[in-house]
């Protein structure tokens, strides 16, 4: 249930109803997509748009009309492929195409001028692809390969030469897959690689030397792994674990010293999966699972202590790494610690183990912005669903995130039934007051004023 909902629910009086979705969208126009049908009047829609052009989307087809779209069109260009046909005017288009030149496809023809395209191309060249064929000039099309080397593609046969091939390579290194084979010199290569290095997977064997390998390296590390093995250095490998650690899963083992595999896991800790289990020792790991907690998959049972299994556990990531912790590690003080951390280690608790405590330490440390922070109410016992709770849920900014509430706990909206907890939750997060009942938001604002709150 979103917070209109919830208003909606409380209310019986269709005229009311009408003014709490006007109140909505004029706060936030994208709320136009919960808006009942039977309310999306002309009024509402436009003050959605006027409030926030991508609620054009949300607009039924009988209540769009020219004035809207241009409304919408200059608040948000993106908005323009959900214009009418019958709408798109010469002006209209213009403004859609300069504010996102993408929106060349949508441009009817009559309207498409020379003036229009090169304005779209030098945003983003594959709009080539939509240029009428008597706009495509020589100039033009190296515009667009320039911008975009993928444009080449919708390049005419006549416009392509040596020289565009390689500014399109330059522009979109895997622009090399569509150069012909009679282009493809070693200049090509060498350009095409210094772009991205992962394209040395496309470069002939023959025309890898050391040089055009060095410089994919330098350009991504991605790209050690289509150098030749007798191309390899330890110099080589070097620079690519100092880019990425990921990389030593493509280094030979011959070059796998304990100081290589020690840059590789500080770069990223994932890295330890390819580091021999001979040179895994205590500061390797502590490195890898600092960096990454996931590393502790790849640790020695030996070397799984307390304090690194903790480390294991960041405030961002998921939890399931508490799967890799030893069963013995896991007592109530180590989860209380853990949670302390990561509120969602909380459901990976023993439920036996849970307690009001343990529930409200877990609603106080939940990275608020993660997309699903409202999840971790799945892991509180019902019995621990406190008034105390929903207000400390309030203050951290979860459960009144706006696209989050359908996901909401039911009995949440019971408790601002009372007017008490109203007024406090709107001291801890002035967003909850969306869930005020309109009969009560009088009164507590009146509350709040006495108490010094704005």
């Amino acid at each position: 249930m979103t917070p209109l909902e919830h208003q909606l629910a409380l209310s019986n009086d269709p005229a009311e109803k009408a003014q709490i979705c006007l109140e909505a969208v004029r706060k936030d126009g994208w709320i136009l997509h919960d808006v009942p049908a039977e309310f999306k009047t002309p009024e509402i829609c436009f003050e959605a748009v006027k409030q926030n052009g991508w609620a054009l989307r949300a607009v039924p087809a009988e209540f769009k009309t020219a004035e809207l779209c241009l409304e919408a069109v200059k608040d948000y260009g993106e908005t323009f492929y959900c214009v009418p046909e019958k709408f798109k005017t010469a002006e209209l288009c213009f403004e859609a195409v300069e504010r996102y030149g993408v929106n060349l496809e949508y441009v009817p023809k009559k309207f498409k001028t020379a003036k229009l395209c090169n304005i779209a191309i030098k945003q983003d060249g594959c709009v080539l692809e939509f240029v009428p064929e008597k706009f495509k000039t020589a100039k033009l099309c190296f515009e667009a390969v320039k911008q975009n080397g993928l444009a080449l593609l919708y390049v005419p046969k006549k416009f392509k030469t040596a020289k565009m091939y390689l500014e399109a390579v330059k522009s979109y290194a895997e622009a090399l897959k569509y150069v012909p084979k009679k282009f493809k010199t070693a200049e090509l290569y060498l350009e095409a690689v210094k772009s991205y290095g992962e394209v040395l997977q496309y470069v002939p064997e023959n025309l890898k030397t050391a040089q055009l390998c060095l410089e994919a390296v330098k350009s991504g590390w991605e790209a050690l792994e289509f150098v030749p093995e007798a191309m390899k250095t330890a110099k080589l490998c070097l620079k690519a674990v100092k880019q990425s650690g990921y990389v030593l899963q493509f280094v030979p083992e011959k070059f796998k010293t304990p100081e290589l595999c020690l840059e590789a896991v500080k770069q990223c800790g994932s890295a330890l999966a390819f580091v021999p289990e001979k040179l895994k020792t205590a500061e390797v790991c502590f490195e890898a699972v600092k960096q990454r907690g996931s590393a502790l998959l790849h640790v020695p049972k030996a070397l799984k202590i307390a304090e690194l299994c903790l480390k294991a556990i960041t405030e961002k990531d998921d939890t399931w790494v508490v799967n890799a912790i030893p069963k013995a590690i896991k007592t109530a003080e180590f989860y209380l610690k853990a949670i302390k951390i990561n509120g969602f280690v909380i459901g990976d608790m023993p439920k036996k183990l849970i307690t009001a405590q343990l529930c409200l330490e877990a609603i106080k440390h939940v990275y608020t912005e993660r997309h699903d922070e409202y999840c971790v109410f799945k892991f509180i016992p019902l019995k621990f669903r406190t008034k105390e709770i929903y207000l400390e849920a309030i203050k951290q900014n979860i459960l009144v995130l706006k696209h989050n509430t359908k996901f909401i706990p039911k009995e949440f909206f019971q408790c601002f039934k009372d007017i008490n907890f109203c007024i406090e939750a709107v001291k801890r997060n002035k967003n909850a007051f969306d869930y005020v009942p309109r009969a009560m938001q009088k009164e507590v604002r009146k509350a709040l004023k006495q108490g010094g709150e704005k």
